[in-house]
């Protein structure tokens, strides 16, 4: 293989990970080996964040944005052309203001890098066009000049823990969205957003056994949610995460596991597959809970183990769980839903194939999680109608009102009208299957689009024009489509929510627009005409509802009446609530402010605290101090050492007087032992004396004795003493 060959192929390969990565290492060092090809553009909008890793800092200071900080709010703007640094421009103070106006090889820029409190802009426009993700963070632009075309185009975001990176569908421009968002001016930016991001991960997925595993049900203890996979121990090993904060209508994020009896545990003898959780609410169950473990079974075709679930919103019916996993192809006697803790041989833990954020924001998914909804579609079979539209008039009948005439619409337009909850779920997936147009509203039903082909047209009306609802904009990618409409319809001035409230939906200028547009017609009635139409039905089952519904009430209890003026003004009035003559300060206003004030104060305190920080004189300061606290604690162990000394002193007096008292006692013991000593002598002097004369009587005595046996007397009495000593013995007298 040629030289040539061989760097077009590592060319190739870097250019494949850098668009796939999510890793902001990966991406930078793919970036630094590219760097000699395209134009580079960096933009921070807001902050860049302290959590970046250091590795990945120094990788950007290669590519030769030194200036580069990850100081609060200290704004930046870089570019490099083709391994030339052009820009490479920090702010002197955080939040100063940082732009960048010029040419390369002739391509012109203008890139602008605003902090929260300054406009928070982070954008890169290039021949005049935006190419920035513009969310908070360092946006980065990899453009080719000699393509004239945007290679990439992310943004990474280390402000909060656990960092984020998002990819733009840089093929939905701005006349994409011009032409298939029909939304009110005003909100165009929050719905553009979520809807410009590409949420695929190229993560690879992994996959943990764990013997003698237990699955612990889904539990609240003091307001946080237990529950998951843990070990034979209780060490957790995974649960249902979903990043979304705990709240008081959804608490799906499992924060870990928990201790039970032994006697509390079901014992199961088998190797099973841990599915997760699977919720009971149709919606998220598609969304968030369904494919993120299953797909185990898209690679493990053959295995026949069984499922343990475990559920969290468990009202006694796990109807719509069992009926999707049939759907995909487990039989509900290969499913075990785990009501107790329950212990198994081994449990093999997928790991989650797609992952939510907080604020509905979804962070990513991956290949596998698409898979599982591609096994469903190959058992589908296709619906003979082509024109589907899922009506909500059977899911909470009450608080829904309007649809009926865009029901009456799409019907005269050659649509099949279908109440989802008519329906199975093979059905309801049947009946998309091979649709070419798909219409529904936002929320449960247009989740179902994960059923649909990539050519579908997808027209999705908006129930809330203030809510984007974002994670749809995954299952669009996930599921190929790229012809959606998002058209809102609605017209709901007293409350606006996506779970409570009533819901109104009527023809609004923003639907004309989308149907001059799309289908080339004109829509006879007003915006005006419409309103009246469902306007008495709205306001008669608005205070119906809310006294019959308790958590529905809590979110509107608070609510201000110039909310309800405003949201007024634009529906009846088109146009902004004038709030220009009117003093509307009010008394949590007042305390707002003041706490705003505070705040205010605060953040200026802590400013001026990291500048005396960071100033010598603070500096020289902590050294004295330390010095100081050092001298202080010398002193102290000085001090401690001078009173064991004092202790130890009177401790040595004591002693002297102790060893005064018996020198004294040895001076006397001694001279009685000396007197002692006297008298021994003495003694011994006597018993010599003593001894001798006693000697000297012996040997006497002795001579006295040798001349008497030596005399004739002994010898003639001595037979005599013989036979006295033999009778004496005889009669035992005698020894």
């Amino acid at each position: 293989m040629e030289v040539s060959e061989n760097i077009k192929i590592n060319f190739e390969e870097r250019l494949n990970n850098l668009l796939n990565t999510r890793d902001i290492t990966v991406y930078l060092e793919c970036l630094l080996a590219l760097r000699e090809k395209y134009l580079i553009v960096a933009a921070v909008k807001d902050t860049l964040g302290s959590n970046i890793p250091e590795k990945a800092f120094n990788i950007l200071h290669e590519i030769g944005f030194t200036q580069i900080t990850s100081v609060l709010h200290k704004m930046y703007v870089g570019v490099c052309g083709k391994g030339s640094v052009i820009a490479d421009i920090a702010g002197e103070r955080p939040d100063d203001v940082v732009a960048f106006d010029g040419n390369f090889d002739g391509v012109g820029l203008s890139v602008s890098s605003k902090s929260w409190s300054k406009g928070n802009i982070g954008d890169i426009l290039i021949n005049g066009v935006n190419y920035s993700v513009n969310l908070r963070g360092l946006n980065l632009v990899v453009f080719d000049c000699e393509k004239s075309m945007v290679i990439d185009s992310v943004v990474y975001d280390s402000y909060v823990v656990k960092n984020t990176f998002y990819r733009r569908r840089v093929e939905l421009d701005d006349k994409f969205f011009e032409e298939h968002f029909y939304v009110p001016e005003k909100y165009k930016t929050l719905w553009k957003d979520p809807y410009s991001i590409k949420y695929f991960s190229n993560r690879k997925l992994g996959c943990k056994t764990i013997n003698n595993g237990i699955v612990l049900p889904n539990k609240t203890i003091n307001g946080t949610l237990f529950g998951g996979v843990c070990d034979e121990n209780f060490n957790y090993i995974s649960g249902h995460e979903t990043f979304i904060p705990d709240s008081e209508y959804l608490t799906r994020h499992i924060s870990g596991g928990y201790k039970v009896p032994e006697n509390e545990i079901d014992i199961i003898d088998e190797t099973v597959i841990y599915g997760g959780t699977l919720m009971g609410h149709l919606g998220h169950l598609l969304i968030e809970c369904f494919a993120d473990r299953v797909w185990w079974l898209c690679e493990n075709t053959g295995s026949n183990l069984k499922l343990a679930i475990t559920s969290i919103w468990d009202n006694g019916s796990i109807r719509f769980p069992l009926e999707i996993l049939n759907l995909f192809g487990i039989p509900e006697e290969r499913i075990i839903v785990c009501k107790k803790p329950t212990k198994f041989k081994s449990i093999i833990v997928p790991e989650q194939s797609q992952y939510m954020r907080t604020s509905y924001i979804p962070y990513d998914y991956t290949k596998e999680f698409v898979e599982v909804y591609k096994t469903i579609r190959n058992t589908l079979k296709p619906y003979p109608r082509k024109k589907i539209y899922f009506t909500k008039t059977k899911t909470r009948k009450s608080n829904i009102i309007g649809e009926d005439w865009f029901i009456e619409y799409y019907k005269n337009k050659g649509f099949e009208i279908i109440n989802p909850e008519d329906h199975s779920m093979r059905e309801k997936a049947e009946f998309l299957f091979d649709a070419d147009e798909f219409v529904t509203q936002f929320g449960s039903n247009s989740h179902y689009a994960l059923f649909c082909k990539p050519s579908v047209k997808l027209t999705l009306l908006s129930r809330l024009n203030n809510n984007a609802v974002s994670i749809q904009a995954l299952l669009n990618e996930a599921a190929g489509i790229t012809d959606f409409y998002c058209v809102d319809v609605s017209g709901n001035f007293l409350h606006k929510d996506m779970a409570h409230g009533i819901s109104l939906m009527y023809v609004t200028d923003d639907f004309k627009k989308f149907v001059k547009k799309v289908y080339n017609e004109e829509i006879n009635i007003t915006p005006e005409e419409s309103l009246k139409q469902v306007l008495f039905e709205y306001l008669e089952s608005f205070p119906e509802y809310y006294s019959n519904n308790i958590a529905g009430f809590k979110s509107i209890k608070n609510q201000k009446m110039l909310t309800i003026l405003q949201n007024m003004s634009e529906v009846f009035l088109g146009k902004e609530f004038d709030t220009s003559k009117l003093d509307l300060t009010t008394n949590e206003d007042v305390l707002n402010n003041r706490v705003k004030h505070l705040s205010a104060e605060l953040d200026r305190s802590k400013k001026r605290i990291i500048e005396l920080e960071n100033s010598d004189i603070y500096k020289a300061a902590k050294l004295i101090e330390a010095t100081n606290t050092k001298l202080e604690k010398q002193i102290a162990e000085l001090g401690e050492e001078m009173h064991n000394m004092r202790d130890l002193q009177t401790r040595v007096d004591e002693l002297s007087v102790k060893n005064a008292e018996l020198e004294r006692s040895l001076l006397n013991a001694e001279y009685d032992a000396k007197q002692q000593k006297k008298d021994y002598e003495l003694l011994l002097e006597k018993a010599k004396e003593q001894n001798e004369l006693a000697f000297l009587e012996k040997t006497e005595l002795q001579g006295k004795i040798d001349k008497y046996e030596m005399s004739s007397s002994w010898r003639i009495t001595k037979p005599m003493r013989a036979i006295v000593n033999f009778f004496g013995r005889l009669f035992g007298k005698s020894k």
